[in-house]
C-alpha cells in the first residue's frame, strides 16, 4: 500500500517504549514501508511536527505534558490532511467523542490487536493515496484550465470576457 512516489512519515508517541516498539514491530512485520519518528510525550511530538512534515499522527491519549487530543488538534492546525490515529488503554467513550470531533481516522484500545491494526494502517494509506490522487486531478484541472484561457488571450478574447465566463480571477494570473 506504499505511495509509489514519496514514503509516508508516521509520528508515534506514547510515553511507554514498550508500546512505541510494539506499534514498529507491526509496521515492519507487515511490511508497510513508513519513514517513522517517535515522541514520548506530546511536547516532543507537537515539537518534531513543527520540523518535519508528518503524514500519520499514531498517539497515545493520555501522556505527560501535552494529551495526545490536544497534539492532534494542534497537528491539525499544521497539517490539515493529517491521518490521526488514537490508541489507548482507556475504554472511555468521552475521548472517542473528542477524537471523532479531531477527524481521527480510528481508536484502537490496547493491548493492540494486530489485525486490527494491520488494517486500520492498511486503510490509513489508502487515504492518504486517495488524497493524493485528487490532489493531482485538481492540479492538473487547474493546469489545464490556466493553459486554455491562455490560449484564449492570445486568441485575442479580452480579459474581461473571461473573467465574466469563469469568474476566477486567480486562474488568470
Amino acid at each position: 500500500m506504499k505511495d509509489v512516489n514519496r514514503m509516508y512519515r508516521i509520528l508515534i508517541v506514547d510515553d511507554e517504549k514498550d508500546e512505541r516498539d510494539v506499534v514498529c514491530f507491526l509496521l515492519k512485520k507487515y511490511g508497510f514501508q513508513l519513514n517513522i519518528l517517535e515522541a514520548e510525550n506530546g511536547r516532543d511530538a507537537l515539537n518534531l511536527l513543527k520540523k518535519q512534515q508528518t503524514d500519520i499522527l499514531f498517539t497515545d491519549v493520555r501522556m505527560p505534558f501535552l494529551y495526545g487530543t490536544d497534539l492532534a488538534a494542534k497537528a491539525r492546525e499544521l497539517y490539515p490532511n493529517i491521518q490521526i490515529l488514537f490508541f489507548s488503554g482507556y475504554d472511555d467513550f468521552a475521548y472517542a467523542k473528542e477524537a471523532l470531533t479531531l477527524g481521527a481516522v480510528d481508536y484502537i484500545l490496547k493491548p493492540i490487536h494486530p489485525e486490527e491494526f494491520r488494517k486500520t494502517i492498511q486503510n490509513t494509506l489508502q487515504k492518504l493515496d486517495d488524497q493524493k490522487c485528487i490532489r493531482q486531478k485538481q492540479s492538473m484541472t487547474v493546469s489545464y484550465m490556466r493553459n486554455h484561457i491562455l490560449s484564449r488571450l492570445l486568441n485575442g478574447v479580452s480579459v474581461e470576457t473571461l473573467r465574466e465566463e469563469y469568474g476566477t480571477p486567480e486562474l488568470l494570473f
